[in-house]
């Protein structure tokens, strides 16, 4: 995993939690009082008939989202890893400005009073650094010398 799609992580669970979430509140509802409901067949149901496997739908579903939870933690923290491993002060508030929370870079300049172009290439160099990182650390633990 590239350091680009280690940042971009967290956003992309939080939309899958979201898309969980949302399929939790359709499972909820077909279980509202009066409501009726069409089978893929046509045939009419009500609440009742269908609780047991609403039920277990939603448990599925709740067990999938306290996954993606999990995997959501993990992955912030390792995005809190990579951006100390960035010493350029502007190139961690892009970073996170950027590729974390998902601003356009035109207001990433903005702010920062920089081009946009500046703030690419002071991104890409950013990226290169923990990639470069993440390979030394790998080549360490294989036991490969440092160059």
């Amino acid at each position: 995993m590239t350091a680009l799609d280690a940042l971009k992580e967290p956003k992309r669970l939080e939309r899958q939690i979201f898309a969980v979430m949302q399929q939790i509140d359709e499972e909820h509802a077909k279980l509202m009082p009066g409501g009726l409901n069409y089978e893929v067949d046509r045939v009419q149901t009500t609440p009742r008939d269908r609780f047991a496997d609403v039920m277990a739908r939603i448990d599925e579903l709740e067990t999938q989202m306290d996954e993606l939870m999990k995997r959501l933690d993990k992955s912030r923290e390792r995005v809190l890893l990579l951006l100390d491993q960035v010493k350029d002060k502007d190139a961690r508030i892009i970073l996170n400005l950027h590729d974390v929370i998902g601003l356009p870079m035109d207001a990433v300049a903005e702010g920062l009073y920089m081009s946009r172009a500046l703030c690419y290439v002071v991104r890409n160099k950013a990226l290169n650094e923990i990639d470069l990182a993440e390979l030394d650390d790998l080549d360490t633990l294989d036991g490969g010398s440092e160059v």
